[in-house]
């Protein structure tokens, strides 16, 4: 996943973005995070519900933290 980001994006992974990708189902999300001494990925599963989610969105999107937040409840992170 992270060579995929570098490929996809042309960017580097040790900037210290955060990239965020949404199961097919819309009810985990993987959280690809790189530091200084690699890169780890973490899993979020909701308890029922699904994911709020851009339709077809392949360019980055830079959120708040109030929308990170509304992200990872499952709330509709758009409008924040």
């Amino acid at each position: 996943m992270a060579a995929w980001v570098t490929h996809s994006f042309g960017r580097d992974l040790s900037c210290g973005a955060i990239y965020l990708f949404r199961s097919r189902r819309a009810d985990r999300l993987k959280i690809l995070v790189s530091g200084g001494s690699g890169t780890v990925m973490l899993a979020k599963c909701l308890n029922g519900g699904q994911i709020k989610w851009l339709e077809r969105q392949m360019e980055p999107v830079a959120l708040s933290k109030v929308q990170h937040e509304a992200l990872y409840e499952g709330l509709d992170w758009t409008p924040v």
